[in-house]
């Protein structure tokens, strides 16, 4: 086994990532939690950057709308154009993270 995958294995096992999915190409999809801030804060804040700029990008594509609660918190939602448009037009991480708030929508 290598060690990449022992990382993994670990952060699985300690709470800090979440298998939740297999992608199209048959690979695993994980989700970090916020455990994740702990055990691995690099990781942790690497991913929320990673997120960021994907959201600021759908966001320049009129796929997201963003504003802010009464509690300081981001507010994302989908546009119309984000709910219909076909998500192959789009790189495979935008297309995953545009999945992911849809099937949150139910």
């Amino acid at each position: 086994m290598e060690e990449e995958d022992l990382y993994i294995q670990y952060l699985i096992e300690a709470g800090a990532i979440e298998i939740v999915a297999l992608n199209d190409d048959g690979e695993y999809r994980f989700s970090i939690t916020e455990k994740c801030a702990e055990i691995a804060p690099e990781l942790y804040h690497s991913y929320i950057e990673d997120i960021s700029m994907m959201m600021f990008e759908l966001w320049t594509k009129d796929m997201v709308d963003v504003s802010m609660s009464d509690t300081a918190e981001w507010i994302f939602r989908l546009t119309d154009k984000g709910l219909n448009m076909d998500l192959y037009d789009l790189d495979p991480f935008e297309r995953e993270l545009l999945q992911n708030m849809r099937s949150a929508l139910g």
